[in-house]
C-alpha cells in the first residue's frame, strides 16, 4: 500500500488539507475526527500533483479562497 501524501477534508464546496509528513499522527486523528464528526468528506492523495489537482480552485477554510 502507497503512503498517504495528504489527506483533504471537503464539504459543500469547501475543503481543508493536511499534508502528512508535515504533523503526527496525533495531531492528524484529531484534526481528521474534528472534519468527520462536522460531515466533511475524507479524500487521499497520493502525491503533491494529485493534492494540488484537487484543491485546485477550491476555497480553503471559512474566509480564504485559495488554490
Amino acid at each position: 500500500m502507497t503512503d498517504v501524501w495528504a489527506y483533504i477534508t471537503h464539504k459543500d464546496g469547501r475543503i481543508g488539507g493536511v499534508v502528512t509528513p508535515a504533523v503526527g499522527k496525533r495531531e492528524l486523528r484529531r484534526f481528521l475526527g474534528d472534519f468527520a464528526i462536522d460531515g466533511y468528506e475524507i479524500k487521499t492523495a497520493q502525491n503533491r500533483e494529485e493534492y494540488l489537482a484537487f484543491i485546485k480552485g477550491k476555497p480553503f477554510g471559512p474566509d480564504k479562497k485559495e488554490g
